[in-house]
């Protein structure tokens, strides 16, 4: 009877732990669980490189690009883009879901990188030398976008 009374008190504990740790498992990915909005007004500067095997065979473009605001959402799971239109006013152009994101530090800057479920990588370079930079790798789109001041 002690050990049927034992093996029950310890079966909740069980079931609880294993669901806490699934839930941890789930979690482990994402380790940036903050709001996140990067604005960008019109006329700020953008950069695009193709998508080549080496430097040498990338071609680069750069322009004055129109307002772009980048978010993460509070909890970390949702990147998205939304642009101005010609009304003035914020529309959503994608939503990537997050999967895994993490800090680091390159060349004495702090950089945050968001790595998206359909293979999209987002890089955010909050200050460097010019200002702020977001590198946007958008698995369907034919270049890489670098964004800054």
């Amino acid at each position: 009877m002690h050990k049927t009374l034992s093996k029950l008190a310890v079966l909740p504990m069980l079931i609880f732990s294993l669901f806490s740790i699934s839930q941890e498992t789930i979690n482990t990915g994402i380790q940036i669980k903050k709001k996140l909005s990067v604005e960008y007004q019109d006329g700020h500067s953008c950069m695009t490189q193709t998508r080549a095997e080496t430097k040498e065979d990338a071609l680069y473009n750069t322009d004055k690009c129109g307002a772009v605001k980048y978010e993460l959402s509070k909890k970390g799971r949702l990147f998205s883009i939304q642009e101005l239109n010609q009304d003035k006013e914020w529309y959503e152009w994608g939503t990537f879901k997050v999967v895994h994101s993490f800090a680091d530090e390159a060349n004495t800057s702090k950089r945050f990188t968001f790595l998206c479920e359909d293979g999209s990588v987002f890089t955010y370079v909050p200050n460097t030398e010019s200002g702020s930079l977001v590198i946007l790798d958008i698995s369907t789109e034919e270049v890489i976008h670098f964004i800054y001041d």
